[in-house]
């Protein structure tokens, strides 16, 4: 890599923009973005299942309280109930965070791809700026 390009990689480190160009090949990218999609979609669902699942009636009719009694009484406990549809609302909190980092970054990177890439001696400042109007925001 030649000196600007490694400057600009830098930069987008440190910007925590991952497909700066020249730092990754486009496919990995994709496959980085596909990743996490499916991370996403995983969390969403997950967390609805955990948080819905315990009051419907297939909590009560399945395999386990079938088979062991003791899980019968266990599984009807209204905190155990609470217990597991509260990490279904944790893991559900996880995958919207994460979705909207997602999109964060994709407009971010929308944005960024109208001005130039900074040096790497300008990261700093360019980091400086960025923070001291989303600090304004709040």
């Amino acid at each position: 890599m030649n000196n600007a390009v490694q400057a600009g990689c830098i930069a987008a480190r440190m910007q925590r923009r991952t497909f700066a160009t020249g730092c990754q090949t486009r496919r990995e990218g994709e496959i980085h973005r596909l990743s996490r999609i499916l991370l996403i979609v995983y969390f969403l669902e997950t967390g609805l299942v955990l948080l819905i699942a315990p009051w419907s009636i297939m909590w009560e009719r399945n395999l386990f309280v079938e088979a062991l009694p003791f899980w019968a009484g266990v599984a009807r406990l209204h905190g155990v109930r609470g217990a597991v549809s509260g990490v279904g609302l944790v893991t559900l909190g996880i995958g919207v965070r994460e979705l909207t980092v997602m999109l964060g970054r994709a407009i971010l990177r929308r944005r960024g791809s109208e001005r130039p890439a900074p040096s790497a001696a300008g990261a700093e400042r360019v980091l400086a700026e960025e923070a001291g109007s989303w600090l304004r925001k709040r």
